[in-house]
């Protein structure tokens, strides 16, 4: 071991427990978290997969980012444009039958 390397903290698996809720609560940047605290991200990575597998609760964390719900209409018309240049326009709603019988009409041209 170098003089200028850090020698790592042996941690019991409740303050690993307690290091991954500081680690996912945190506001800063993953590798300022792991520099502050002495701590590799490979070790975070590898105890919270250890925990997972023993059935240990997963740390709680406030959550950071909020999931709103949306909805998305469909436009109501629709465009085609065909190889000759001619746009047939028609609504979403349109049954299939009347497309199929427009676009064949429009074949035979």
């Amino acid at each position: 071991m170098t003089a200028t390397s850090k020698r790592r903290a042996r941690r019991s698996p409740q303050q690993w427990k307690d290091l991954l809720a500081a680690y996912d609560a945190r506001t800063g940047s993953a590798e300022d978290f792991c520099d502050e605290r002495n701590v590799a991200s490979s070790s975070i990575h590898y105890w919270r997969r250890k925990l997972a597998a023993s059935g240990a609760p997963k740390p709680t964390a406030k959550a950071r980012h909020t999931i709103m719900p949306i909805r998305i209409e469909a436009p109501s018309l629709c465009e085609l444009q065909m190889p000759s240049g001619f746009v047939l326009r028609f609504p979403t709603s349109i049954d299939s039958d009347a497309l199929r019988s427009v676009l064949l009409a429009l074949e035979l041209r």
